[in-house]
């Protein structure tokens, strides 16, 4: 299959659309060697997929690879001012950069309601949050719309959503303690760590990792004759 072909894929608004998607090499990956994994390519092949673009993707498929939970995505909302601010967008390039995470995203910035003053515009953030398993709140947006922020947090509380924290990015802040008792959890900037606390806060799923350590001489039955 050539590059340049056309294949659909589901972007973060549940539409199925179609864009050129780009065959790209995924070493370590499972198969032969000619194995691949695809990246969206919003122009030609070869071109870079920007923050924006990830955010409003949410999610991408891999070719050739079956995922269990491509079916069943985890849903997220990420607190935001109807802007796609810089923290924003951060989120989901950290989430695109997990092999085989797979989720969707619920929150729409771009919808910003036109008539009905604060009350739409509170009723639109609900709605989009109410479509979420889990919601991470962005301290950022604490820090610069904190009324803002305790409503969507309040909003949460109300429908059952847990939350999960990221800490200031660069560490160039403190994490204000009322995000920090109100979240389930709170994570650093670390992609692992992210997707992880997702999965525990929207599907209580375990991901406890174990490390394995070889001993020269000896495997899994004990000690090797010989050596």
């Amino acid at each position: 299959m050539s590059a340049g072909n056309l294949l659909p894929y589901r972007n973060a608004r549940g539409l199925l659309t179609r864009r050129y998607r780009q065959l790209m090499p995924a070493p370590g990956w499972p198969g032969s060697a000619g194995s691949h994994r695809e990246a969206p390519a919003p122009a030609a092949v070869g071109t870079c997929v920007s923050p924006r673009e990830l955010a409003k993707i949410g999610a991408f498929e891999h070719w050739g690879l079956e995922i269990v939970s491509e079916n069943d995505p985890i849903r997220v909302f990420v607190t935001h001012a109807f802007e796609e601010s810089d923290d924003y967008l951060r989120v989901f390039e950290f989430l695109e950069s997990v092999d085989r995470f797979f989720y969707l995203n619920t929150s729409k910035p771009e919808n910003v309601p036109t008539t009905g003053g604060i009350d739409a515009i509170k009723e639109e953030l609900i709605r989009q949050l109410k479509e979420a398993e889990t919601v991470i709140v962005l301290p950022s947006l604490y820090e610069q719309k904190g009324n803002l922020a305790r409503f969507l947090m309040d909003a949460a509380d109300a429908n059952n959503k847990p939350m999960v924290a990221i800490r200031p990015f660069g560490q160039m802040s403190d994490m204000p303690e009322e995000v920090t008792g109100r979240c389930a959890e709170s994570v650093e900037w670390n992609n692992r760590e992210m997707v992880d606390a997702l999965k525990r806060q929207a599907r209580n799923e375990d991901t406890q990792r174990w490390e394995t350590i070889d001993f020269p001489g000896w495997d899994s039955d004990g000690e090797i004759e010989g050596k």
